[in-house]
């Protein structure tokens, strides 16, 4: 009698648990977006960007495709950056989506990227990191410079920045080369003399 109860007791546990991860399945296809904002909730940027790619896939919107990215960016995920930052930078909404972010822009943005600062610096700028994380330093380089054109003087927080301070934390001279190159073309305001100089003073150390 008592196998019995037991063998049943097991059965039911395990269409229990069947049935819970079909429904978790089901729901996690249905809604992706939802399931991409809970786990952004948790801090589980790696799995939100797997459901944030879903999304893209069913809606093709460039703010799921940038969602994708933002998430990337926040798991440390240099391999999802570069794919989806590329591919936001490729896209045709990218100026007028860049145009309206910035006009929300605020602190809450990743590493206290606030308003007045130009969207599409930080797509290049992290999509160019992502780059030379992976080893693809001659086109970190290139996507520094192409996103330098996008905007005037030197403003704070540009596509170059980030890119300069990791190059000279690994002694890479080479690469720090072609980044005072590229930044010993431009003339920054005067409000960004300070600021160009320290950026540029880092790359001639």
């Amino acid at each position: 009698m008592l196998k019995v109860i037991v063998k049943t007791a097991v059965k039911t546990l395990v269409i229990l648990i069947i049935v819970g991860a079909l429904g978790f399945g089901i729901v996690s296809l249905a809604t992706p977006g939802v399931m991409a904002y809970a786990f952004e909730q948790c801090g589980a940027y790696s799995v939100a960007a797997g459901y944030a790619s879903i999304q893209y896939k069913y809606t093709g919107k460039v703010d799921d495709l940038d969602r994708c990215f933002r998430d990337c960016v926040a798991a440390g995920n240099d391999k999802g950056c570069v794919r989806f930052g590329t591919e936001l930078i490729d896209d045709p909404r990218f100026t007028d989506y860049c145009e309206r972010m910035n006009e929300s822009l605020s602190d809450t943005m990743p590493d206290n990227y606030g308003k007045g600062v130009d969207y599409a610096q930080y797509v290049y700028g992290k999509t160019a990191c992502a780059r030379y994380s992976s080893g693809e330093s001659d086109e970190a380089v290139k996507l520094v410079e192409e996103g330098l054109r996008h905007t005037q003087g030197f403003p704070y927080n540009n596509a170059a920045v980030e890119l300069c301070v990791k190059a000279a934390e690994k002694s890479d001279a080479e690469t720090k080369s072609k980044l005072l190159e590229i930044i010993s073309k431009i003339t920054p305001a005067e409000s960004e003399s300070d600021y160009y100089n320290k950026v540029k003073k880092i790359l001639e150390e």
